[in-house]
């Protein structure tokens, strides 16, 4: 059922983190960091410094915990890798920016971007990113993303709750006769705001001297104006793929010279976990959930969960556990005592589980029952060390997936 373990994915990264680091050198940046430090792990420097610093070749390890870096961009230099942590351990970076260096090596990966500031990019620009989390909480003409000519964009959430926005935006201005590709796979670009006007999800132009190819591969795009617009100002041609992405309205189409491959799009709206709050992962039942295409082999989602959790990878930056969970509340007692003469005990269990569910009980070796919290047992009692019963509980969501079983073990003593 809908597992992969994540040891596997894990190692696979660590192995490659500790080949590159041993090529490299590792600078440390930490909140508390110096900008005088010597960017070592004992003596990290503050994270402008760092990145600044840092020549190509180099590794910047961007420690846990909250930069704010206002009202200074940080630029990536050419060859520079800037990597947070993996889930829970990703830096909050509140900053202006970051910039890259015209596609020429930088990468950033595993962080925290919060960007409040209007008609900057939030990441602009950097060669590769993945694993970045994007959260435009400016007012108004918010731009979280910019990805150019020859850009990687995976598994990173592009949000905005700006009026005005664009959450994400592919600028080819090349001038390669060889043309250029931007490749933006599982991302998930949203721009909302509470008027329900003018945001678009994702924004492609082109005004290029080459041939401008884009791939939106497994992306979720959403705006409330616009889901995906393409513009092309010439004079060469601008070529579009979607395949596997979601979005709702007609691609809205300008300019000249373009070409659109939409035969393998998904149409429909995304569903999310709380937008307001900036929680963008996938609820229940949205239409992105086991909709991509590849097989997403030793990759992880922008939140460190291993893909595939399904039959298919989803469409977007998060990958959906679709796998309920149960949490039985009650009783906490694990030992009950009744009198000499009481041969049984009644116990009311009570329980959840994380989404919409049936349950099943189980008690002992008796088969499994449908049940809702608050059932009762009726448990036999012993003397001495008294009888051990175990009680489990398990539940299936709407879609036929169930968890696994929630145990509670106890005594009921007999006086």
């Amino acid at each position: 059922m809908r597992r992969v373990g994540s040891s596997g994915v894990v190692a696979v990264a660590a192995a490659l983190c500790l080949a590159a680091s041993a090529q490299a050198d590792v600078r440390f940046a930490a909140p508390d960091g110096s900008a005088s430090g010597q960017c070592t792990e004992a003596d990290p420097c503050e994270i402008i410094t760092a990145v600044e610093g840092a020549e190509s070749g180099d590794i910047v390890r961007v420690l846990p915990g909250y930069y704010d870096t206002d009202p200074d961009t940080i630029t990536i230099p050419s060859g520079v890798i800037v990597e947070g942590g993996i889930g829970e351990e990703r830096p909050v970076v509140d900053t202006p920016g970051f910039d890259g260096s015209a596609s020429s090596g930088e990468a950033l990966y595993d962080v925290i971007v919060v960007h409040g500031h209007q008609d900057v990019p939030g990441v602009n620009r950097v060669d590769h990113v993945e694993r970045v989390e994007v959260l435009g909480i400016a007012t108004a003409s918010n731009l979280p993303c910019v990805v150019g000519n020859s850009g990687v964009m995976r598994d990173s959430i592009c949000f905005s709750l700006a009026w005005g926005a664009t959450a994400l935006l592919v600028d080819h201005d090349c001038t390669d006769s060889e043309g250029a590709t931007a490749e933006i796979t599982n991302v998930t670009a949203v721009a909302v705001h509470h008027a329900e006007d003018n945001t678009y999800g994702v924004r492609v132009q082109a005004s290029s001297a080459c041939e401008s190819h884009v791939v939106l591969e497994n992306v979720i795009a959403h705006g409330h104006t616009v889901d995906i617009g393409v513009h092309n100002s010439g004079p060469t041609g601008l070529e579009l793929e979607v395949p596997n992405t979601l979005y709702e309205k007609p691609i809205l189409l300008s300019g000249e010279l373009y070409d659109v491959d939409d035969a393998e799009s998904v149409t429909g709206h995304a569903l999310f976990t709380d937008l307001a709050n900036l929680d963008l992962r996938q609820a229940p039942g949205s239409p992105s959930i086991d909709q991509g295409r590849g097989d997403g082999a030793y990759r992880l989602d922008v939140y460190g969960n291993p893909r595939v959790q399904g039959g298919r990878i989803d469409i977007g930056a998060h990958e959906f556990d679709a796998t309920p969970t149960v949490t039985i509340t009650g009783p906490r007692a694990k030992r009950f005592v009744v009198g000499k003469r009481k041969r049984f005990k009644k116990v009311r269990v009570t329980f959840t589980a994380d989404e919409l569910s049936d349950f099943e009980c189980k008690l002992d070796k008796r088969p499994w029952r449908p049940c809702e919290s608050g059932a009762r047992f009726k448990l036999k009692a012993k003397r001495r060390k008294g009888a051990l019963h175990t009680i489990r509980v398990r539940a299936t969501d709407l879609t036929g997936n169930v968890s696994a079983p929630a145990v509670w073990r106890g005594r009921v003593v007999r006086r």
